[in-house]
């Protein structure tokens, strides 16, 4: 047993050198030609068995109000000989989008609509889900890395690099400081935690692949994990504070009868947001909750909140508040409901 873990050992240093393959092509070329000059041949071709992927180094400095942004690129190629002087290009894939917290909800409000139920249907759906989810499917050493932008796609020219078979090698691609807006988002509704968010803008537009990324906080590693981002702006999360919390208590939740002689219905909705810092230090608080959104013309609401939010649009409402160091801050919220009595309702997710 310890032998052949050996030979698999080396059997896998072999391939990382010299590629898993065990044939190779051989291309022969016939010239014909008056000249009895030299002639330089350029031919190009595509190699299996070599590569590169992008590694970062993410670091949140709210102090400095700026993000510390490392990318090198990780080389190797198994082509069973070292590579002396080669001029490097690094090609870009199609950048990836990046992982926030939880969508808020939508809480809408609508008539019930009748379900019938049919065993046929029911049996076929889950069939139909799966078709549906399957259908997508060292000279030059100190020498500037230049950028070059494509229809859909970037070439990152690094200069002449030696790049030895069967190992990998770190190169280093751009080092620099993004200026950064820090607040802490909170969606209360999901969860009472507050996470650190950080907002860049860039001059110009930025095409960054997607890879693994190393991601701190004023030098504490929070983690690893997935990271792209194109554009002239992004948002960039980097955890939670357990220092900052931002609760939701509902003081009430009831509807009125439907009586005769008002022909309607009524349903109240009563809820504080409280929102606590146990820090050292001021923050600034982004909070955000789902706003009900009524598809039938007949469905009225009138909304009470103090304070009123800064942002309104149909799907939710947005706060920012500041919130000194070891104090709390609070928001009242009273939404109500009217519609005819006859109308059956479906309250949405917030009941």
């Amino acid at each position: 047993e310890k032998i052949d873990k050996q030979l698999k050992e080396l059997q896998d240093s072999l391939n990382q050198a010299a590629g898993s393959k065990e044939t190779a092509w051989e291309a022969a070329l016939t010239f014909s030609t008056f000249s009895k000059n030299e002639l330089v041949l350029s031919y190009n071709y595509n190699l299996g068995g070599c590569g590169w992927l992008p590694l970062y180094r993410i670091e949140a400095l709210p102090a400095e109000n700026k993000v510390s942004f490392s990318w090198d690129a990780q080389l190797w190629q198994s082509t069973g000989e070292d590579w002396k002087q080669v001029q490097v290009n690094l090609a870009t894939l199609q950048p990836a989008i990046t992982a926030i917290p939880p969508d808020l909800p939508d809480w809408i409000i609508k008539k019930r609509s009748v379900r019938y139920k049919s065993l046929h249907r029911e049996s076929m759906a889950p069939a139909a889900m799966m078709e549906k989810r399957s259908a997508p499917t060292e000279e030059n050493q100190d020498a500037a890395i230049e950028e070059t932008v494509k229809t859909t796609y970037s070439v990152w020219s690094i200069g002449k690099k030696d790049v030895p078979a069967g190992t990998r090698q770190r190169l280093k691609i751009k080092e620099e400081y993004w200026p950064a807006d820090f607040l802490f988002l909170a969606r209360p509704s999901l969860d009472k935690q507050a996470f650190v968010r950080a907002q860049v803008k860039f001059a110009n537009s930025m095409e960054i692949p997607s890879g693994e990324a190393l991601f701190l906080i004023d030098g504490a590693v929070l983690g690893k994990r997935n990271f792209a981002l194109a554009g002239t702006e992004g948002l960039l999360y980097f955890g939670t504070s357990p220092l900052i919390s931002v609760t939701s208590s509902t003081l009430a939740d009831k509807s009125g009868a439907k009586t005769v002689f008002q022909n309607k219905q009524t349903q109240l909705w009563q809820w504080s947001i409280e929102a606590n810092n146990s820090s050292s230090n001021n923050i600034k608080l982004r909070i955000e909750e789902p706003a009900p959104q009524a598809r039938d013309e007949r469905i009225r609401l009138t909304f009470k909140q103090n304070p009123e939010p800064v942002e309104k649009d149909t799907s939710k409402f947005v706060w920012i508040i500041n919130v000194p160091a070891r104090q709390k801050a609070t928001i009242q919220n009273s939404i109500e409901l009217e519609a005819p009595k006859e109308l059956d309702l479906d309250l949405g997710w917030r009941r």
